[in-house]
């Protein structure tokens, strides 16, 4: 009885440690890069900013209930139909994510970044404010 009770013992902390070990589904993160609009004197004059705001995943994968957390320059209408065209796969359905976009003085927007807990995206971006 012991030597059974033992392999049960044995046989379960086995399939726990290869559970553990066995390699979890990465998240899929399909993006494109927003090029927001700006008026002209902002393009225009030396500022450098970065623009959050915040949003959810739907059940179909795709960002919903897009708001403003600190963005000054930016419309969050503009926003939110740059990210229609995402796709977050992976994550539930609910999860709260930030975006921020990052705007250099003559260069132009320079970096999107992504985050939620325990996942962080950062697309460098080669813009110039001249459009060439």
């Amino acid at each position: 009885m012991k030597h059974l009770i033992l392999a049960i013992i044995v046989f379960m902390a086995m399939a726990i440690s290869l559970e553990a070990q066995s390699p979890t589904k990465s998240p899929l993160v399909l993006t494109s890069v927003c090029f927001l609009d700006l008026a002209d004197h902002t393009k225009q004059a030396n500022i450098t900013f970065t623009d959050s705001y915040s949003f959810k995943i739907g059940d179909n994968n795709q960002p919903t209930e897009v708001k403003a957390f600190r963005a000054k320059f930016t419309d969050v209408n503009d926003v939110a139909s740059c990210l229609s065209n995402w796709r977050l796969i992976g994550f539930p359905a609910q999860t709260k994510f930030h975006v921020e976009f990052s705007w250099r003085h003559s260069v132009g927007w320079n970096s999107m970044r992504i985050s939620t807990k325990d996942y962080a995206q950062v697309t460098i971006i080669e813009s110039r404010v001249d459009g060439k």
